[in-house]
C-alpha cells in the first residue's frame, strides 16, 4: 500500500502520515512510496493505540496554568506529564507539521491543551502574560539601553576594553587577569546608557559565554590585530551567528608593532564576516584598549547599531529579568546579578526565580552603589533570596509574598523547565535543518559539507564544522541554534552525553562515512517540502473494450507514442470532450501483468471508474517531485 493511500484510509493528510512514519523511524522516499503489508499493519496498530491513549487522556480532565510565551513540543509534553505521542496525535489532527523541537506559542499551547481536555486557567494566563520574558514591547515604550556582549579569544583585551570604557579598574579585581564570571556593567556614554556583559574568553567557560549570547542585543568581537582569529574567536562567531545577533569587530592592539589589520580582515572572510571597507556588512573598528585610540569610534558604532535595532521596553508593570550569575556570600547570604528586561524592580518588592523566591532587601549597581530601583537594561546585584538561584533563570516580580510563594510552588510542580529568554535561534521546522558537524579528519568534514551544499530544496544551516570529539561547547551551540550534531569517527563522553540529554540535543555518531552521508541524506529527505508536477509521457488509442466484473471496463489499447506504466495518471477523452481521469490500476500483455509498455505495442489497461469506448484517446502522465522554494 502506498503512503498516501494509507493516510487516506486513516483519515489524515499525507504530510501527517509522512511525519508519523518519520517519528516511528520508518524511512520513505515520498508520499507515493509503497509500504509492505507488515509495515502497514504495524502503523495501523500504533495509530489505533495513539487514538485510544488520547481517549484515556481526554477522560482525565484537569486544569493547567501556563507561565511561558513559547515552549518546545518536547518540553510541553513534559509539563503536561503526557507521552509525546499524545501531543503528536493532536498536531496531526490539526494538520500542524511540527517536530519535537518546534517552539509553539501560548495560543497553540492552549489549543493543544483543549484537545486533550485540559482546561487552561484564563485568569492565570492573563496574569502571567504580562510577566513573561520576551513579550514584544510597544512602539510607545521608551528606549532601553542596548545589551552588549564582549567576546573574543583569551588575552585579546576584552576586559581591558571594558576597563577603558568604564574608567574603573575592573581588570585588577580579576584573578590572573582572566575573567572568572560574567560581569554586567552599565556605562553612560554621550548621554546614552550601554549595558555590557563581559563574558569569559577561554574554553573552560564556554557555557557561560553561550548564556551571555542568548540575552544580548549585539556582540563586540575583540580580536588582537597582531594575533588574528583564534579558536575562541571562532566559537564566539559561531555563537553570535547561531543567536542571530549583529557583530561589531573591535580590532584591538593596533598600537603593537606586529599589528596587521588587513590579515585579520582576510581571516574573517573565511567565516562570512566581510568588513564594510571591502563591500561587506560587518563593521570593523581599529582600537587600542591600552591607549584609548578608536574607543570613541567604537562607541559611536554601537550607538548607531542600537538605533537601527530600535530597542524599547516598558518601565511600568511587574519587573522581569534574567539571572546573569549567582553566589553565596558568608556575610550577605544568597546574591544574584540580574539584568532587568522590562518593568521596574524596586527595593522591598517580592520576586520569584524558578524554584526560589525572595524580597529585594537591597539593590546594588555595578559600581557598588545602593540604588532604590532598577529599570530595563540595568544590571543589579540583588540581596534577599531564600536560596541561590540558577544562572539563566527568569526573575518575576510580585506584589505580595504569597504570590511569590505560589509561583515557586507552581514551578516546582511543573518540574524543571528552562524558559528561553530572548533567544533568536531559528527553529528546526519546515524545510530548515541546523547541524553541528564534527569529524576525525578534514576529508570527512568536506564530504559532509559537500552533501549539504549540493542540497537546494532544504535550507541547511551548518553552524559549525570542525575536527575532534564532541564537546560541551558543541552541545551548547546546537542547543542555542535548535540544531543537532553529526559526528564521524569521533567520541562522546558520558559527561557530554548527559549535557546533551539535558539540553534535548540529538547527537548522531558514525564510524563509516557513507552511513553518515546516507543518514544525513535521509534526514534531508524527511525535511524536504515538495509538490508534484505531471508530465505527459505517452498517448494511447482504445481499439477494443472488454467487460470484466472485478474491474469494470478493460481497454485494449495501442501505444501511439511514448510509454505507459502501472501507476501513471490517465486522462480519457472522447472526441473533444474529457470524460474522466484516474490512475492506471492494471497493465497487461497477453494476460500477463507488466510494469511498462513502449510505443508500437498493444496492451490492456484498467482505470477504475472509467467506461471506455472504442476510439477513446488516453493521455498518460508521469508524476514528478518538484521541491518547493
Amino acid at each position: 500500500m502506498k503512503v498516501n493511500e494509507l493516510a487516506k484510509s486513516l483519515k489524515i493528510s499525507d504530510n501527517q502520515m509522512v511525519k508519523f512514519l518519520s517519528d516511528l523511524n520508518i524511512r520513505i522516499k515520498g508520499r507515493s512510496a509503497k509500504l509492505d503489508t507488515q509495515t502497514v499493519k504495524m502503523v495501523r496498530e500504533l495509530y489505533a493505540e495513539y487514538l485510544s491513549e488520547k481517549e484515556v487522556v481526554q477522560n482525565e480532565a484537569r486544569t493547567l496554568s501556563l507561565n511561558f510565551d513559547t515552549v518546545s513540543i518536547r518540553e510541553y509534553a513534559e509539563m503536561l506529564d503526557l507521552k509525546l505521542s499524545d501531543i503528536m496525535q493532536v498536531l496531526m489532527q490539526k494538520q500542524w507539521v511540527m517536530n519535537l523541537n518546534t517552539m509553539i506559542n501560548r495560543q497553540q499551547a492552549i489549543e493543544i491543551a483543549a484537545a486533550l481536555n485540559i482546561t487552561v486557567d484564563s485568569a492565570e494566563v492573563k496574569q502571567t502574560t504580562a510577566q513573561n520574558i520576551g513579550v514584544e514591547s510597544s512602539t510607545n515604550d521608551p528606549k532601553r539601553p542596548p545589551v552588549i556582549t564582549v567576546m573574543g579569544h583569551v588575552d585579546h583585551g576584552k576586559t581591558s576594553l571594558l576597563d577603558n570604557i568604564r574608567k574603573t579598574n575592573v581588570q585588577a579585581k580579576e584573578a590572573g587577569a582572566i575573567t572568572q564570571h560574567i560581569g554586567a556593567y552599565q556605562v553612560l556614554v554621550n548621554g546614552g546608557k550601554f549595558t555590557f556583559l563581559d563574558t569569559p574568553g577561554h574554553a573552560a567557560f564556554t557555557s557561560l559565554r553561550s548564556r551571555g549570547v542568548r540575552i544580548t542585543d549585539l556582540v563586540i568581537l575583540v580580536i588582537a590585530a597582531d594575533d588574528g582569529v583564534k579558536p575562541q574567536t571562532i566559537e564566539a562567531i559561531e555563537h553570535a551567528k547561531a543567536a542571530g545577533v549583529p557583530i561589531i569587530v573591535a580590532l584591538n592592539k593596533m598600537d603593537v608593532s606586529g599589528a596587521n589589520p588587513d590579515r585579520v580582515k582576510q581571516m574573517l572572510t573565511e567565516y562570512e564576516l566581510v568588513c564594510e571597507e571591502w563591500g561587506g556588512e560587518t563593521a570593523v573598528v581599529p582600537i587600542s584598549a591600552k591607549t584609548g585610540d578608536g574607543i570613541d569610534a567604537l562607541l559611536d558604532m554601537i550607538q548607531l547599531t542600537a538605533d537601527v535595532l530600535e530597542l524599547t521596553a516598558s518601565t511600568t508593570g511587574q519587573a522581569q529579568g534574567v539571572v546573569i550569575e549567582a553566589r553565596l556570600s558568608k556575610q550577605k547570604g544568597p546574591l544574584a546579578t540580574v539584568l532587568i528586561q522590562s518593568g521596574t524592580l524596586a527595593v522591598g518588592q517580592y520576586f520569584s526565580v524558578g524554584s526560589t523566591y525572595g524580597k529585594a532587601r537591597a539593590l546594588i549597581n555595578d559600581l557598588g552603589q545602593t540604588v532604590q530601583a532598577a529599570e530595563p537594561g540595568m544590571p543589579v546585584e540583588i540581596m534577599g533570596f531564600s536560596d541561590v538561584p540558577e544562572s539563566g533563570s527568569v526573575l518575576i516580580a510580585h506584589d505580595k509574598e504569597k504570590d511569590a510563594r505560589k509561583a515557586v510552588v507552581h514551578a516546582n510542580g511543573m518540574g524543571k523547565h528552562e524558559v528561553q529568554v530572548t533567544g533568536r535561534a531559528d527553529e528546526r521546522q519546515g524545510n530548515l535543518v541546523t547541524v553541528v558537524v564534527k569529524a576525525d579528519a578534514q576529508g570527512s568534514v568536506d564530504a559532509l559539507k559537500q552533501l549539504m551544499s549540493d542540497e537546494k530544496s532544504v535550507k541547511i544551516r551548518m553552524v559549525r564544522a570542525g575536527l575532534g570529539d564532541v564537546t560541551e561547547d558543541d552541545i551548547n551551540l546546537a542547543a542555542i541554534s535548535g540544531g543537532m550534531i553529526i559526528g564521524f569517527g569521533v567520541k562522546l563522553s558520558n559527561s557530554v552525553q548527559k549535557i546533551a540529554d539535558n539540553a534535548a540535543v540529538e547527537v548522531r555518531l558514525y564510524s563509516v562515512i557513507y552511513r553518515a552521508i546516507e543518514d544525513l541524506a535521509q534526514l534531508i529527505q524527511g525535511k524536504r517540502i515538495v509538490d508534484y508536477d505531471y508530465k505527459q509521457v505517452g498517448t494511447l488509442t482504445v481499439r477494443a473494450v472488454y467487460q470484466y466484473s472485478k474491474f469494470g471496463s478493460i481497454a485494449g489499447v495501442y501505444v501511439d507514442s511514448g510509454e505507459v506504466s502501472r501507476g501513471y495518471r490517465a486522462t480519457v477523452t472522447r472526441g473533444k470532450k474529457e470524460i474522466g481521469n484516474g490512475e492506471i490500476n492494471s497493465l497487461k500483455r497477453f494476460k500477463e501483468d507488466v510494469n511498462e509498455v513502449k510505443e508500437g505495442y498493444e496492451c490492456g489497461v484498467v482505470v477504475r471508474g472509467i467506461d471506455f469506448q472504442e476510439g477513446d484517446t488516453i493521455a498518460v502522465y508521469k508524476q514528478f517531485e518538484r521541491p518547493v522554494d
